[in-house]
């Protein structure tokens, strides 16, 4: 992320830097003691220029410039920055400052407001800029939608005349001159996939945390189970990654000469060597809230449902052990993959950690140990970093 970041104090600077240090770093974190400085630089290096910024920071007291100036010369800009795609007016502003009583900050035209002498809130102060930077974002999209582009830039749509004339005046962020230019918006955080997986990630994260957030007498276990089912079916890279050739979801295998047939919640064919049958892989999902191990400071052992998961899914590698079993696989899968790798969906990693010496110790002693433990929070952290790796990309 580009920041520029207004500071009088120099000392501060290095502070800032740890701060931030997870969102930018580098010559995309950018120091200014001034105010003129900060002004130069919106006028001189974003003005007319392919240059890009996500976020302008400032304290409020400064010697040389009224903070409120800075900020009026920013909203009141009729100029455009980033290859004239977007609003300067629109660039996110943020007030980082210890608050005083007399000054009513809310009345000021910016994104954010931090107030310095809180720890929390400076502790905070990368996240909030991430969901900011999100924010912004998230306009664009908006805007291809009040221009009638949309998100498959679709410019044959429009009259660019009458859109230009009328209809960017009503944009937050996208400018006249990306309309005349009519051109994808050449960034990767600006592609439909990008922007579909963001939106995948937020659909996880809501779907994690908001179980987590129930009480045990709503907890309706099938119902959250088959939830996480259709979101993996419709995002099967969010725990598959790209080693998949084919998957399939809930197949049902039924015994030889029986109604009775297990359904793993999915299983994958590899895309190397496919012929292997180590190198298949099924999948079980349970829940977020799973706790592994009883509470209980002697002999700790596996709570109840834990167990029953683990049988569960061990009971499905039998099965495909089973040569008798062949026929059926085949009528499915086309392949009978005999020792297929088990991956178990639960939890979340804080309780993974507060007892994985002891947890991992009784699968060894129970004969679970080659099942894989993925937690919710792996696969979100997973496809968060993804995010961030293309964030960090150059943006032409």
């Amino acid at each position: 992320m580009k920041i520029a970041l207004l500071e009088p104090d120099i000392s501060k600077w290095d502070v800032y830097r740890n701060m931030l240090k997870d969102i930018s770093e580098g010559n995309d974190l950018i120091f200014f003691s001034s105010g003129h400085q900060l002004i130069d630089f919106v006028k001189q290096n974003l003005v007319g220029n392919k240059n890009h910024v996500d976020i302008i920071i400032s304290e409020f007291i400064l010697q040389d410039r009224a903070f409120t100036d800075i900020l009026e010369i920013i909203r009141n800009s009729q100029s455009t920055f980033s290859a004239g795609n977007f609003k300067v007016s629109s660039i996110p502003v943020v007030l980082f400052t210890e608050k005083n009583p007399q000054t009513e900050y809310e009345k000021l035209d910016v994104d954010l407001i931090i107030d310095k002498s809180s720890k929390d809130d400076s502790d905070k102060l990368a996240e909030k800029l991430k969901s900011l930077n999100k924010s912004w974002r998230m306009q664009i999209f908006d805007d291809l939608e009040v221009l009638g582009i949309g998100i498959d830039y679709d410019f044959s749509k429009i009259d660019v005349g009458y859109t230009v004339k009328v209809k960017s005046d009503n944009t937050k962020v996208l400018s006249s001159a990306f309309v005349l230019n009519q051109s994808k918006l050449p960034y990767l955080w600006l592609s439909k996939n990008f922007f579909e997986q963001e939106q995948a990630i937020d659909e996880l994260d809501v779907l994690v945390n908001q179980y987590m957030d129930l009480t045990r007498d709503k907890l309706y276990r099938k119902q959250w189970e088959s939830q996480l089912q259709d979101f993996f079916e419709r995002n099967p890279k969010f725990i598959f990654s790209d080693t998949y050739a084919d998957f399939w979801s809930e197949p049902r295998l039924y015994y030889q000469n029986s109604t009775k047939h297990i359904k793993p919640d999915f299983v994958t064919e590899p895309i190397i060597s496919p012929e292997l049958g180590k190198n298949w892989h099924i999948y079980d999902l349970k829940l977020p809230i799973q706790e592994f191990l009883q509470q209980s400071d002697f002999h700790k052992t596996f709570t109840h449902r834990f167990e029953k998961c683990l049988t569960q899914i061990s009971d499905y590698k039998k099965y495909f052990q089973n040569d008798a079993h062949k026929e059926n696989i085949e009528k499915v899968l086309k392949f009978h993959p005999k020792n297929p790798k088990l991956t178990l969906v639960v939890g979340r990693r804080n309780t993974l950690l507060e007892n994985q010496d002891k947890l991992f110790e009784r699968m060894q002693e129970r004969n679970y140990a080659e099942i894989n433990l993925l937690t919710y929070d792996e696969i979100l952290d997973h496809q968060k970093r993804a995010i961030e790796r293309l964030m960090n990309d150059k943006l032409f």
